[in-house]
């Protein structure tokens, strides 16, 4: 049988948190060492972990050395978003290993979750600031779609404007955008 690396990123609302659970098929790579380099987004430089075969592997800022001057493992902080480079191998990295890019979304996704909640779908939402979350929330699709396709560019510039949409929305008082219909429009009902 021949190796077969493979890893899934599992979704989580915890910021503090990257989740790495490994579905690969080893072989007789079963007992080399196996290590995971992480790099950050807007980082040149990875972090060298080790990785554990056929186990669910959780990696936070204490292990990743972000945001801490000395071991923070009683404060973690969360863990940026954007676009990660995380390469699996063994031994020397050279023959068998797994390269792939994933788009983290943890914390713009909270701060859209709590806009949904602020701007409350009852009887009377304002449709302008509706409209601007599933915006935003297609561009995040849209986003995750172009990391799967290679398109590395155009995911992190949908990101950013999710980003800039959300920002914007959180600086805002919804009840006050000119063109709230009292949620009667034909674009979102």
């Amino acid at each position: 049988m021949k190796p077969n690396l493979s890893y899934q990123v599992f979704p989580s609302y915890d910021s503090r948190v990257l989740i790495i659970a490994d579905t690969s098929t080893w072989a007789h790579l079963i007992e080399e060492p196996t290590y995971i380099d992480i790099t950050l987004p807007g980082s040149k430089t990875a972090k060298t972990l080790p990785y554990q075969k056929e186990k669910v592997n959780v990696f936070n800022s204490s292990n990743l050395g972000y945001g801490c001057e000395a071991l923070c493992e009683d404060d973690l902080i969360s863990l940026p978003d954007g676009i990660y480079c995380l390469k699996v191998y063994v031994c020397e990295g050279n023959k068998f290993f797994l390269e792939n890019h994933y788009l983290r979304t943890v914390n713009l996704e909270l701060k859209l979750n709590k806009l949904l909640v602020d701007v409350g779908l009852g009887c009377n939402p304002n449709t302008n600031c509706v409209n601007q979350i599933i915006e935003a929330e297609m561009l995040l699709k849209g986003a995750k779609a172009d990391i799967l396709f290679g398109n590395l560019q155009d995911a992190g510039k949908k990101y950013e404007q999710a980003f800039e949409i959300v920002e914007d929305l959180e600086n805002c008082d919804c009840s006050k955008i000119k063109g709230n219909n009292n949620g009667y429009s034909s674009t979102i009902y």
